[in-house]
C-alpha cells in the first residue's frame, strides 16, 4: 500500500496534537495521550493506515495503553502499528513494541521471539533506547 500525503493544514494539526500528547507522556498521563491521539486518529482520512502519521499515532496509542496496563487496547494498537504506513523502513520498532506487549502479558516465548526479530532488523539499535534495560536482560537470558 502506497503512503498517502495529508494536506499541510491537517498534517500541522496532527503534529500539534502529537506534541500535546508528548507532554502528557512526560507526565505519565496515559489517559491524556489516549484522548488526544484518538482525536488525531479520527482526523485521518481513509485509508487511515496509509499515512506516515498513522504509524506515529499508533505508536503513541501503544505507549499509552502499555503505560496504563490496558492490554486489550494495547493489543489492538500493536496490530494497527504493525500495519500502519508499510512503506516506512522497518527497523524492528513494530516487533519491539509487540515484544513489549507480550512481555507485559507474560507471554515470554513470544516476547523473546519478537525481541530477536527486532534485534536482527535493527542490528542491535533497539537496545539503545531509554527504558529498555529490563527487556534486554530478559532477552539475553538463556
Amino acid at each position: 500500500m502506497d503512503k498517502l500525503e495529508l494536506s499541510q493544514e491537517l498534517e500541522q494539526e496532527i503534529f500539534s496534537m502529537r506534541r500535546e500528547a508528548s507532554a502528557f507522556f512526560r507526565d505519565k498521563n496515559y489517559g491524556g495521550i489516549e484522548a488526544v491521539m484518538s482525536k488525531a486518529w479520527n482526523k485521518l482520512p481513509d485509508p487511515k493506515l496509509s499515512y506516515s502519521e498513522s504509524f506515529l499515532i499508533a505508536r503513541m496509542m501503544c505507549e499509552a495503553a502499555l503505560g496504563a496496563n490496558d492490554f486489550a487496547s494495547a493489543k489492538h494498537w500493536v496490530d494497527v502499528y504493525k500495519n500502519a504506513n508499510l512503506s516506512r523502513l522497518d527497523s524492528g520498532e513494530r516487533d519491539f513494541m509487540e515484544g513489549r506487549l507480550s512481555y507485559a502479558m507474560g507471554d515470554f516465548t513470544k516476547a523473546k521471539t519478537c525481541f530477536a526479530i527486532a534485534d536482527s532488523k535493527s542490528d542491535g539499535r533497539c537496545w539503545k533506547a531509554d527504558g529498555v534495560m529490563d527487556y534486554f536482560k530478559f532477552y539475553k537470558q538463556k
